[in-house]
């Protein structure tokens, strides 16, 4: 597997204006934003047009009726915006919802993916980019194969049982398999048996300029009615039982017993969609904070747009979840200046440093997770300094400017190798 960000800064190099610009395809059939789509739509903001020309086929909905994955691209600069039915999405979905939306969606994908294939081809694309949903995929590389272009599936979590049989076939047949860390890139290749040499690792990024971390956090406690000197723990999450906010619970008991005003705020909506039954797990929770006694020591949020409000908000912010297969909400974290606490696995070990921008706990020791939540609740001065060093490291690692030049590279490798023929 070929890693695509050195854990050391990287000079700037200077851009190459008589090269031949790439053109890179993304292929965005998701009509509603998400964390997929947030790390996908900075790629596409911040590619360097001196080197990439970058067209965009996005399900765009009704004229009069625009979806907001369509309306959010239709606002950056720089870009190629076509409009395209993709046809209903399999992921999550009802055997009768699927049905529904085949009829729906069908028809007008019957015509709007040839014209896209002819476009592609019309326009000299070399590289098709897409995610790795079961009908992304599919598209992705067949349109590629169509086109004689390379195609790239971009892996957001580790591959294991949950993964749909199109999926698989895509990131075992993709010219490259793009990970957001070294953990989920070598899960590609143990679980799905990706050829190593097709799987690069190129992390997630932001703008360190959008996250302010001189905002004041006191409106948005008084807002939610938590004391202004309670000690505050964030979790910022899709609620949903394996996100470790369980385990959060239990290890607030602990810490109450030392520090009986903290709190916990818990951030993020019900995902219905891979919760067992489509029940709402919030509501599981709220039942375990009463059983825990905890009723007046936690707070659920539900979904919000102010995040950096909310991380302004909290002392530490924690995420006991298991499986992460990066982990932006930790980045975002350490971009506001507030240690982070996850577990000792997965894709948070290649974002936090134990010690220094946080702690990184053993998965089912609630008590290691209670201590090192006290130790930060009860020591200003470490907090404050575990986070000026997460912000340096963001600063200088996940600087989206800085991994959009990794990508670039990883799209150059990509080309240079031969394309896989693999999977038909």
């Amino acid at each position: 597997m070929v890693s695509g960000l050195p854990l050391r800064p990287r000079s700037v190099e200077k851009n190459d204006s008589a090269r031949r610009k790439l053109r890179i395809l993304f292929l965005e059939p998701k009509r509603y934003t998400g964390a997929e789509f947030t790390v996908q739509s900075q790629l596409i903001r911040w590619l360097d047009r001196n080197q990439v020309e970058v067209f965009v086929a996005c399900e765009a909905g009704a004229p009069w009726a625009r979806t907001p994955t369509y309306l959010t691209l239709q606002k950056m600069p720089n870009i190629h915006l076509r409009a395209t039915a993709f046809g209903p999405s399999v992921t999550n979905e009802a055997r009768s919802a699927i049905l529904r939306n085949a009829l729906e969606s069908g028809i007008p994908a019957m015509w709007s993916l040839p014209a896209l294939a002819y476009f592609a081809r019309w326009r000299h694309i070399n590289i098709v980019h897409t995610g790795m949903k079961p009908r992304d995929g599919l598209f992705g590389v067949a349109l590629a194969r169509l086109i004689g272009a390379r195609s790239v599936v971009h892996l957001h979590s580790s591959c294991a049982e949950w993964m749909r049989p199109l999926t698989r076939w895509a990131l075992r047949s993709a010219d490259g398999v793009l990970a957001v860390s070294d953990y989920a890139g070598k899960s590609a290749v143990s679980f799905l048996g990706a050829q190593p040499e097709r799987v690069y690792t190129v992390r997630n990024g932001i703008q360190p300029s959008q996250w302010d971390y001189t905002i004041d956090g006191a409106p948005l406690r008084q807002e939610l009615g938590i004391p202004a000197d309670a000690p505050l723990i964030v979790a910022v999450t899709r609620v949903c039982p394996w996100k470790g906010l369980a385990e959060l619970l239990q290890a607030l008991v602990i810490v109450r017993q030392r520090l009986p005003q903290a709190r916990l705020l818990i951030v993020g909506g019900d995902d219905l969609g891979v919760t067992p039954g489509r029940v709402s797990y919030t509501q599981e929770l709220r039942r375990m904070t009463s059983d825990l006694e905890l009723q007046d020591h936690v707070t659920f949020a539900g979904q919000r747009s102010d995040i950096a409000r909310v991380l302004a908000a909290a002392d530490v912010f924690a995420l006991l979840s298991p499986d992460e297969g990066f982990g932006m909400a930790y980045l975002e974290a350490l971009a506001m200046k507030k240690p982070a606490i996850a577990l000792n696995q997965g894709g948070p070990t290649e974002v936090i440093e134990h010690g220094k921008s946080g702690f990184l706990t053993e998965a089912g020791n609630i008590q290691q997770a209670a201590d090192a939540l006290l130790q930060l609740l009860t020591d200003p001065a470490r907090r404050a300094e575990m986070g000026a060093y997460g912000r340096r490291r963001v600063e200088e690692y996940f600087d989206i400017n800085l991994v959009a030049r990794d990508m670039l590279k990883t799209y150059e490798r990509i080309l240079a190798a031969p394309p896989n023929r693999t999977g038909w």
